[in-house]
């Protein structure tokens, strides 16, 4: 088989974008990679080539690549060009018409790692203040927990409620099941309803380092509030998934 060749029209670079030029490249590359739209033998995987495509320098194509290889995605050897790696694993989908549970159970499939980073008693922030009813100078308990997948940060959750009611919860209530399954065995109270939000946003500076994702990544947010069966606000979450390795997927009926 020949060498495959690709007549590719000159990519517009965002250079008013607060995002770097190199950044650009290389997310839209890792694309292209994940799609299977280069192979190990494609001419316009070139530096020079690429260098053409994007309209950029060769110190900005260098570090475009040089991200690559440090996340594993490329090699380039002397003499025998460039290898792709397998990218991420296959991301988790998660079918939103089906019960919370049933999302737990898809995780549990593939059995990724939770651990706890932080329980602790904090000021009371907005978002706390508005769902639990609580005062700017009250006080809220919250716990984050990071989930990796082979070693990777894929999701990180950070759980709010009111100071006396989430004491008791220790790492190991929550370790190996559901934060909400902890909470009803550790304290004896029944969830009724969750109420679920889903947006996409973008990964900050607080993201990115947790998740060790470039700044500006895409990520999937869900905020969950879960109610008692008198209609109290027991607690609620706010999670953040890498969109390289989460999909929400809906079945609609016509």
């Amino acid at each position: 088989m020949g060498v495959r060749k690709r007549n590719k029209k000159a990519v517009s670079l965002d250079r008013y974008s607060s995002i770097p030029l190199y950044l650009q490249i290389a997310e839209t590359l890792k694309r292209r990679i994940s799609l299977g739209e280069y192979n190990e033998s494609d001419l316009s995987f070139t530096g020079e080539a690429l260098e053409k495509e994007f309209g950029a320098s060769n110190i900005t194509i260098r570090k475009a690549l040089d991200l690559l290889r440090s996340e594993g995605i490329v090699e380039r050897r002397r003499g025998i060009g460039t290898t792709f790696y397998e990218m991420a694993p296959e991301p988790f989908v998660f079918e939103l018409s089906r019960s919370d549970q049933e999302m737990i159970q898809t995780l549990d499939k593939v059995k990724p790692y939770v651990r706890v980073i932080e329980a602790a008693t904090i000021a009371c922030p907005k978002c706390a203040q508005k769902i639990l009813s609580l005062n700017p100078d009250q006080e809220v308990w919250r716990m984050k927990r990071i989930r990796k997948h082979k070693g990777m940060p894929v999701a990180f959750y950070a759980y709010y409620a009111a100071t006396g009611l989430c004491e008791g919860i220790s790492d190991n209530d929550v370790k190996d099941a559901p934060f909400h399954d902890g909470f009803q065995r550790v304290t004896g109270t029944k969830i009724d309803i969750i109420r679920q939000s889903i947006k996409s946003v973008v990964a900050d500076l607080d993201m990115s380092t947790v998740l060790k994702i470039p700044f500006g990544s895409p990520l999937i947010f869900r905020e969950n509030i879960y109610y008692s069966p008198s209609g109290e606000v027991l607690f609620f979450s706010q999670s953040y998934y890498r969109g390289d390795m989460f999909v929400f997927r809906a079945s609609v009926q016509l």
